[in-house]
């Protein structure tokens, strides 16, 4: 191969590819000062042109300022995905406005009642903290479609199991009937569909309740 040498000497001082050192010694005649020099010329403007072009898709994707998305960007050491999030939290805290109906005590029992729902199920979590899981729903514009679903899954059940006579026939049954019941399984549903964004929610008031 032409340029042997140069190319493993080269290769010893910048870290440039095989095909690229060999393109840019042919280019400069073996000249190794020169095609090194030229190489880190490239290699900062590719640098210059990513942090540019990712202040630019920050910017956009949060509508923040370019020079937010800067900070956020160097803050994260140009994780993108990472510095949108913060953006996106910074955003939200900054017009955070409190509510008398969400406290921190409440957001406890919530943490509790999703804990119990996880290990439970969604069916028996409908008896624990109903009012209170509920009421904060209600004061979350952003989680109505999970607030409707617990409502009407509530209600579903309690209208499957008004003929209960505490037997345990009698209470198999009615399970059997909720867990098929089609209205009752869209609700499961939402309601799951809806966990992320209620997580989201909760860390959101938490960090901002003193």
């Amino acid at each position: 191969m032409k340029y042997l040498k140069e190319i493993k000497e080269l290769r010893e001082r910048v870290p440039i590819p095989l095909n690229e050192a060999l393109r840019l010694l042919e280019k400069y005649n073996g000249d190794i000062e020169l095609t090194a020099e030229h190489f880190n010329e490239i290699i900062t403007a590719t640098e210059e042109k990513f942090k540019i072009d990712a202040i630019k898709s920050v910017a956009e994707k949060t509508q923040s300022s370019l020079e937010e998305a800067e900070r956020s960007l160097l803050d994260c050491k140009f994780d993108i995905p990472r510095a949108i999030s913060y953006l996106v939290e910074q955003k939200y805290d900054r017009n955070y406005v409190p509510s008398e109906y969400i406290t921190k005590e409440g957001l406890e029992i919530f943490r509790e009642w999703l804990k119990y729902e996880d290990h439970e199920g969604f069916s028996n979590v409908l008896n624990f903290e109903f009012e209170t899981v509920t009421s904060i729903l209600s004061h979350m514009p952003e989680l109505e479609v999970a607030e409707k679903a617990l409502r009407l899954a509530k209600q579903r059940q309690d209208e499957i199991f008004d003929g209960y006579t505490y037997g345990i026939e009698d209470y198999i049954k009615c399970g059997n009937r909720l867990r098929k019941d089609p209205v009752f399984i869209q609700c499961e549903k939402d309601f799951a569909n809806n966990l992320s964004k209620l997580e989201k929610e909760l860390w959101r008031h938490s960090r901002n309740l003193k």
